[in-house]
């Protein structure tokens, strides 16, 4: 064999080594089967048990809702029968009392409205919102830290050979 023809099958032989090389770092940066399907696993627990306490809380806010509903209704017929009473009262002794109309029915002002307008869904949204973003940054500084896969081994800057 010629000084040619030996060099040329070492550098095939090189080439081929350092693409083993560089195959095996590939396949070392591939996710394990198991540990990617355990974070999947994980992930949609993790949602589902997000989505369980969304609608646990959900509903406690309607039955807020309807309770306090129910309180201004009942504030505002306690009032009614008040001035019925007042009035029946004084309608006895001779007297009279002409209530207004925007005080017999109407809800009183120190009672506002309780609607939460949604804020819990707001809360829960940016709570998952951040917990995606912290996943993503932590995916992206650990491919950042990883070591680089093609080496300039001869130092010349130069890759290719």
């Amino acid at each position: 064999m010629g000084e040619a023809t030996t060099r040329t099958l070492n550098e095939i032989a090189a080439t081929r080594e350092a693409l083993d090389r560089d195959l095996t770092a590939l396949e070392a940066r591939l996710p394990n089967g198991a540990k990617a399907a355990y974070g999947a696993a994980g992930a949609g627990g993790g949602l589902a048990v997000l989505g369980m306490l969304a609608k646990v809380a959900s509903k406690a806010s309607e039955r807020r809702k309807h309770e306090k509903a129910v309180e201004r209704d009942a504030q505002v017929q306690a009032r009614a029968i008040a001035a019925a009473f007042a009035a029946h009262d004084l309608g006895r002794r001779g007297a009279t009392l002409t209530p207004s109309p925007a005080s017999s029915m109407a809800p009183s002002p120190a009672a506002p409205a309780d609607d939460d307008g949604g804020s819990f869904l707001r809360v829960v949204l940016a709570v998952l919102l951040a917990v995606v973003g912290a996943v993503v940054a932590t995916k992206v500084r650990d491919q950042r830290a990883a070591e680089p896969l093609w080496v300039d081994e001869v130092g010349d800057g130069d890759l290719a050979g």
